[in-house]
């Protein structure tokens, strides 16, 4: 073997392969994201007329557009919202603060200031 081509391993060295961590997709949509949307539109198609079906077209390149370059995007927004609704505490702080755990309603900091108005 010449040593251009030559890799140092040993019995626990594998490559990794970063591709194995992407979300399996369908016309560039994930699965998951591909699926609760035909599921929505098939729910909005059978209540308000079968013209609906017309948003997959829309729907599906605009989805594939977001999750071109991030898989997760959506997975990132879901998030961002999940803890914006979640901060309780931004009138107190007069900004944010997030922790894996919720907080003892016992901790005295956890009023919020009453107005002196």
């Amino acid at each position: 073997m010449d040593g251009q081509h030559e890799r140092h391993t040993t019995p626990y060295h594998h490559p990794v392969f970063k591709g194995l961590g992407r979300k399996a997709t369908f016309m560039g949509v994930p699965t998951m994201l591909f699926l609760g949307t035909l599921g929505g539109v098939a729910f909005t198609a059978m209540i308000f007329g079968l013209i609906w079906w017309a948003a997959l077209f829309v729907l599906l390149p605009t989805i594939a557009l977001i999750t071109r370059s991030d898989d997760k995007a959506f997975d990132i927004w879901a998030l961002e919202i999940r803890t914006r609704l979640r901060n309780r505490n931004k009138r107190f702080w007069n900004g944010s603060s997030y922790a894996p755990i919720s907080y003892s309603s016992r901790r005295p900091w956890r009023k919020l200031p009453e107005s002196h108005a």
